[in-house]
């Protein structure tokens, strides 16, 4: 819980919950005993005893119904409250440390567990989202009912433990070894096995949903596809995973069914087997063959709570191993702490350090600097590789770019244009060098863009989390500006899906609209920011960039991109050693005009070159 009373109102409720269980244990005890007073007063024909006991009885149940019903309530409030926190802790975790969300849905990596139980290989962690969501649901709801039975079934089995040994201590000292020897064999047997089966189970259904809602998400490329049936299969696929493991999970619970009720019915004669020599004899009432009955059958439950919860432990421990796994994943970067993610990401490794990128692999932490005020982008000896297969693709890159100044990466696909900006970015790290590209306000602009669910303005203002950071005066004017002028005209605060209403062009217009409200910044990044859009629309919206930052960098193809930058980096690619070259967009577009464009692909002598 964020607030310091919700923490209080959880612990108080903790405390209320503990005095419910021990008075829960007590009326039930009494209810016992009643029992037990009203049958030995039937069976002695003694009817004022008998009705005193009946009266009694009332009164419990009248005391013991609103007792029951607040425990219940106060168990699951306690849940909701758990849950709120622990959902929120996870949340910031996943939002907020290092990007463990873009990490997570391109490495993150857990052991794998076999239906046999046992770990293998590592394997991609699965759908964080049903973790978070659904594990997290299960686990504190589980584990508070857990803590309730055992604390229930402990106090249970000293008060009904003490009533048995009264009536027969042969069958209370039975009872508990019986139950210790059932326990272990239904928890080797059967406890492993469904746990198996129950991680599984859940991953198949993650995955089927999973898969559908790519297909909502990408609906009008498969539908251009005539994709359907291919869509079907693939379902069906999946839905054939599922319904295999919920057979294997249903042969498993048909045995321990079969176990199960077996000890239960043949146990149930005991009490009345070993007692009833007592009352033949005339040494106990009828009322206490009764009372030991449910007294047995009251402790029998208590110390079989593990072995009559086998399913939902195995469940339990399937939920409590996923949520580990990723909390795992989501630390496995090496970073410490909770501060802010751009200044973890601005921080300087040690000599020596190594750590996690992506899921587990080991790499070489970037030596960044913090940018100076006046002084552009500065890249110095900088490597990148592709992370886990760490193939070369940009060998010891030094350049720098003074403020008014901006570059256009260029080079083949799969050359490393994308993987440089990334770099840049933050979101991977150089094998070797530094740049100074952490320590400014920049700014990024995606080919595809992100739209949030919610209003325009709303997806306007996108990342910003403040409502009112700018009007519906200034959202218009930032409309107008790249070219949206019909979507200005309407009720900026009106919701639809804008990532379907939108067209891929109009999508990056807005994107260029949330930098135009963000205002000027020190560096713009963009990855084909403007494939979707006409050369015109694309040469308007470059022509405000100058007005909007110190330095941009662009990833691109098309060489209309070329006049609106000063510099070009010609990347090469893994086939040619990570070679580039850097050439005055002059240089470049006096090359093109002579028809020397070979020079332009070949790569550098001494695996790079610079010209200013």
């Amino acid at each position: 819980i964020k607030r310091d009373d919700g923490s209080m109102h959880a612990i108080g409720l903790l405390g209320v919950l503990l005095v419910l269980i021990f008075a829960t244990t007590g009326l039930l005890v009494k209810l016992n005993y009643q029992q037990g007073e009203f049958f030995s007063a039937l069976s002695n024909k003694e009817e004022d005893r008998f009705w005193a006991a009946v009266w009694v009885y009332f009164f419990i149940i009248v005391v013991a119904v609103p007792v029951l019903a607040l425990k219940e309530y106060v168990l699951q409030r306690l849940g909701v409250l758990w849950r709120e926190w622990m959902t929120d802790h996870l949340l910031k975790l996943y939002f907020c440390k290092r990007r463990a969300f873009f990490r997570l849905s391109v490495g993150g990596m857990e052991d794998k567990v076999t239906d046999g139980g046992k770990s293998a290989e590592p394997q991609a962690l699965d759908n964080p989202d049903q973790r978070i969501v659904a594990d997290v649901e299960g686990f504190t709801s589980a584990a508070l009912n857990f803590i309730v039975v055992f604390l229930g079934a402990g106090m249970r089995v000293f008060s009904f433990g003490a009533i048995l040994y009264s009536i027969s201590v042969n069958l209370a000292i039975f009872l508990i070894f019986y139950a210790f020897f059932m326990t272990g064999a239904v928890t080797l047997i059967f406890g492993k096995r469904l746990a198996a089966l129950n991680f599984v189970k859940r991953k198949c259904e993650a995955d089927l949903r999973f898969a559908l809602v790519r297909v909502r998400e990408n609906a009008e490329s498969i539908a251009m596809y005539n994709g359907g049936e291919r869509e079907l299969y693939g379902s069906r696929g999946l839905l054939q995973r599922m319904i295999e493991n919920n057979l294997q999970v249903i042969w498993a619970m048909f045995g321990f069914e079969m176990f199960q009720n077996a000890t239960q019915y043949l146990t149930g004669l005991l009490p009345a087997l070993l007692v009833a020599p007592q009352y033949l004899a005339g040494e106990v009432e009828f009322g206490k063959v009764k009372q030991a009955q449910d007294a047995f059958m009251m402790l029998r439950f208590s110390l079989f709570v593990i072995a009559n919860r086998t399913d939902e432990f195995s469940s339990f421990a399937t939920g409590l191993g996923r949520l580990d796994a990723l909390l795992k994943a989501i630390n496995s970067d090496g970073g410490e702490g909770d501060g802010d993610d751009g200044e973890r990401d601005a921080k300087k490794a040690k000599d020596g350090e190594q750590e996690a990128l992506l899921g587990g692999v080991e790499m070489q932490e970037t030596a960044n600097t913090t940018r100076v005020a006046g002084e552009g982008l500065v890249l110095s000896g900088m490597t990148v590789s592709v992370p886990k297969t760490r193939r070369l693709l940009i060998d010891q890159l030094s350049c720098s770019l003074k403020p008014g100044e901006s570059l256009l990466i260029m080079g083949p696909s799969g050359a490393g244009k994308t993987s440089l900006l990334r770099v840049l970015c933050g979101l991977w790290n150089a094998e070797a060098g530094h740049s100074n590209s952490f320590g400014g306000d920049n700014f990024f602009l995606p080919q595809r863009v992100y739209m949030p669910m919610g209003s325009l303005a709303f997806c306007l203002r996108y990342p910003s989390s403040h409502q009112d950071a700018s009007t519906n005066a200034q959202l218009a004017q930032a409309l107008h500006t790249v070219g949206l002028s019909d979507l200005a005209e309407g009720d900026p605060n009106r919701e639809a899906d804008w990532a379907h209403r939108l067209s891929p062009g109009e999508q990056q217009r807005l994107s260029f609209a949330r930098l135009v409200l963000r205002g000027r910044c020190d560096s713009v990044f963009l990855d084909e920011a403007t494939s979707a859009l006409d050369t015109p629309s694309e040469a308007r919206l470059y022509k405000t960039l100058s007005s909007l930052c110190e330095t941009f960098v662009s990833v691109g193809h098309r060489e209309t991109l070329v006049p609106f930058h000063t510099h070009v980096l010609l990347l090469q690619g893994e086939h040619h050693h990570g070679a580039w070259e850097l050439v005055t967009s002059h240089e470049f577009l006096n090359r093109k005009a002579a028809g020397d464009a070979s020079s332009l692909a070949r790569p550098a002598t001494f695996g790079g070159s610079e010209a200013r």
